[in-house]
């Protein structure tokens, strides 16, 4: 599989946390973080109470996407409560990032996460909620018109 494809996607894995809030990044999501992750606060939906996690490229192209959106107060406003609600972690050498309890409060999570790889982002779930909303809202979702063939 090209190098390419295989640092967007990566599936979904659950991870155990450790005492000290850390969690083992399983290796096929790490290539592409090198060694930092830019955790934050999912902010756009507030039933989504996941963790993204983006490269740095990644967090600087979210950020300057809020001047797109906001101007002037709101976006001073915007871009501190952005900032509050970031982190960035470095990956250490066995390949685990600590998790600010505020986070994993947010989050919802407790002895682990599940990860999910996406191609722009990583989101840290509690996978009780996440089971439960695909289960919920993935009914509406409408994949009869999608073509799944790569040749269309």
């Amino acid at each position: 599989m090209p190098a390419a494809i295989q640092q967007c996607f990566g599936g979904s894995q659950v991870c155990k946390f450790d005492q000290l809030n850390r969690l083992t990044l399983p290796v096929k999501f790490r290539a592409r973080y090198g060694n930092t992750v830019y955790l934050m606060k999912n902010l756009q939906d507030p039933n989504d109470n996941c963790i993204l996690g983006y490269t740095e490229e990644d967090y600087v192209k979210v950020y300057d996407n809020l001047a797109k959106y906001f101007s002037g107060k709101a976006l001073t406003l915007a871009q501190r409560k952005f900032v509050d609600n970031s982190e960035m972690v470095t990956i250490d050498s066995s390949g685990r990032i600590t998790v600010k309890p505020e986070f994993k409060e947010f989050a919802e999570l407790d002895v682990d996460a599940k990860i999910i790889s996406n191609p722009d982002r990583l989101e840290f779930w509690n996978k009780d909620k996440l089971n439960a909303q695909l289960e919920e809202e993935a009914e509406e979702l409408d994949f009869s018109g999608i073509s799944l063939s790569p040749r269309d």
